[in-house]
């Protein structure tokens, strides 16, 4: 059996056979467990920050801001264009809450943010 090396996210390798189809089910346990973790993860402000410059998020969110805690905003936060709601990185409302529109939640969850409880039963 021949074996190359088979490219992975940042530039790393991983042996592969050359007859063995390449899936995310054919990797090895511990890897596959690790990128799950990775992935679960939820995207840092900054990075959501970017895809809404970019045009990349629901046009109706505004900005996305870091938490800081020492002005009283313990966690990352989304802001809305209609300037009355925000929504905690846990899927809590700073302020009211409102329903999101489909898009809003599918971009949420893509950044594996928390949908707000109210939302969760919606998907």
């Amino acid at each position: 059996m021949e074996r190359h090396l088979v490219p992975l996210k940042r530039g790393r390798l991983r042996e592969k056979d050359k007859n063995t189809p390449s899936s995310p089910s054919s990797s090895s346990s511990s890897s596959s467990s690790g990128n799950q973790q990775r992935e679960q993860s939820p995207s840092p402000a900054n990075q959501m920050q970017r895809q809404v410059q970019r045009g990349h998020s629901p046009r109706t969110v505004d900005r996305v801001d870091q938490a800081y805690p020492t002005r009283g905003d313990p966690q990352d936060h989304i802001h809305f264009k209609d300037g009355r709601h925000v929504l905690n990185q846990d899927g809590t409302w700073k302020h009211d809450g409102r329903s999101l529109s489909r898009e809003e939640k599918k971009w949420i969850t893509e950044n594996n943010w928390t949908l707000p409880k109210q939302d969760e039963n919606k998907k």
